[in-house]
């Protein structure tokens, strides 16, 4: 077809007039070459082509694919990956829980006894002269195993009490106070301070259920000095064990619980001279019992 296409036009060149070996005609000749050589090259690549790897791959040969053709461009130079030094091993790192550490008990910073030093004067409720013993159809007293017990019968809101023969004026004093078994609400129990005789004096107590109050008997009346006032330093419920303690200095009055100071009043009810004692009242549970012991006092007279 191509050398047809040549000759056509050769034979069209030499028909031409007596003009055709002018300038133009040789420019004309020139690409009509060119266009000619495009045109050959066009149909070489156009019969490279139509033996493309797709159309092969899709003939059925049996089973067995025909190799495609490779088309793939030339990879570009890629750099190799830079040689990772491979890890050393890492020990597995095992916590190992500590052990907790318990804070260390801390007397208050105002309990009195940070200061006082060693007491005057000790009892360990061993010695059976110093104090009441009686078991009758309202109480019982008994000392035991180093303590002051004492059992309400009644739960019939009345205090009683039972003073040592010692007597003492200005003091710091204390008691451990343990209720071994129930208690509930408003049963209460303490201290009896300046107390001229056996029917009058001063009462502090605490609650089972975590108030503190302050009252004075004068063989008639109850008057109340000190309001029942709650705390969340006294101990509460059964089981519960208070450190109960009076400063008397002249006419004040400092109470505490378990070293934390609670409240100071003035009195000048009484003698300031006079003995001391403990004192329980029943309220909500029948045969209450409170268990009172190391006791121990600071002579602060001058």
């Amino acid at each position: 077809v191509i050398f047809v296409m040549l000759f056509s036009m050769s034979c069209e060149l030499f028909t031409k007039e007596n003009n055709q070996a002018s300038l133009d005609d040789a420019i004309q000749k020139a690409v009509i070459e060119t266009k000619a050589a495009a045109t050959i090259q066009a149909s070489i690549d156009q019969g490279q082509n139509n033996s493309s790897p797709t159309d092969a791959a899709t003939e059925d040969n049996g089973g067995a694919d025909a190799e495609p053709t490779n088309t793939d461009t030339p990879p570009t130079n890629t750099p190799e990956p830079t040689a990772t030094a491979e890890p050393s091993a890492t020990p597995t790192l095992t916590l190992t829980p500590t052990a907790t550490i318990q804070p260390t008990p801390t007397t208050p910073v105002d309990d009195p006894t940070n200061t006082l030093g060693n007491p005057d004067y000790e009892d360990d409720f061993d010695n059976p002269s110093y104090w009441l013993q009686d078991d009758n159809a309202d109480f019982v007293v008994k000392l035991q195993d180093n303590k002051l017990q004492y059992t309400k019968k009644a739960d019939n809101n009345y205090s009683l009490w039972t003073a040592s023969w010692k007597t003492i004026q200005d003091f710091y004093l204390e008691i451990v106070a343990q209720v071994p078994g129930a208690c509930s609400g408003k049963d209460e129990w303490g201290m009896l301070f300046r107390t001229p005789e056996a029917t009058k004096g001063h009462l502090f107590t605490i609650t089972c259920d975590g108030y503190f109050r302050m009252r004075v008997w004068d063989g008639s009346d109850m008057d109340t000095i000190v309001n029942r006032t709650q705390s969340e330093h006294i101990n509460t419920g059964s089981g519960a064990i208070n450190r109960l303690g009076i400063m008397a200095i002249d006419e004040e009055i400092k109470i505490y619980v378990n070293g934390f100071f609670l409240a100071t009043v003035n009195s000048n009810k009484f003698d300031m001279m006079g003995p001391y004692g403990i004192t329980i009242n029943a309220v909500d549970t029948a045969d209450l019992t409170v268990h009172f012991s190391e006791l121990r006092y600071w002579d602060l007279s001058d």
